[in-house]
């Protein structure tokens, strides 16, 4: 085991990776249900979104590793091998994890044939909806306040099913 050496007031801070957590996920009620595994597993499959995102925009990179669909939602591929390994968790946790988000409305996933890791469509939270519904509606506030607003939105709402930005 590596021995604790804390960080030094005069040393410079050599930045790590970090993933980010999506603070909502964290303090919405909304989403009060989901595990700090499932938590994380969002987290890992947003950064693998993120990596998705930039592929799309080079133009060196073919149209069949772009991940994207006919219909030109994004998807990531992470196999549930992969993901065990990465979060440190067994197979039961990992599935846990799946089925909370599934649940959350986060992730849906495409079954792809035997042998094929899926497709997993990396969903919006409610206030990213609530951001994109002020820019298609043309509210001319920030989309920081209008996530904000989401926030507000949902203690409006008795579930987020009945919500306008389900």
């Amino acid at each position: 085991m590596l021995n604790f050496v804390p960080h030094k007031f005069n040393e410079n801070y050599n930045k790590v990776k970090f993933y980010r957590v999506n603070k909502e996920l964290c303090e919405s009620k909304v989403y009060s249900k989901l595990s700090p595994t499932a938590i994380i597993l969002y987290s890992l499959l947003c950064d693998r979104l993120s990596l998705a995102y930039s592929n799309a925009n080079d133009e060196k990179i073919s149209k069949n590793n772009k991940y994207c669909d006919e219909d030109g939602n994004m998807y990531v591929i992470f196999t549930r091998i992969g993901l065990q390994e990465k979060l440190h968790v067994g197979k039961s946790a990992i599935a846990s994890a799946f089925k909370q988000l599934e649940n959350a409305n986060l992730i849906k996933e495409k079954f792809q044939g035997r042998n094929r890791p899926n497709k997993i469509y990396v969903g919006k939270t409610f206030a990213e909806r609530a951001a994109q519904y002020c820019l298609d509606m043309n509210i001319t506030s920030s989309a920081l306040a209008c996530m904000a607003l989401g926030k507000s939105l949902i203690e409006l709402c008795d579930t987020k099913e009945a919500c306008f930005l389900s």
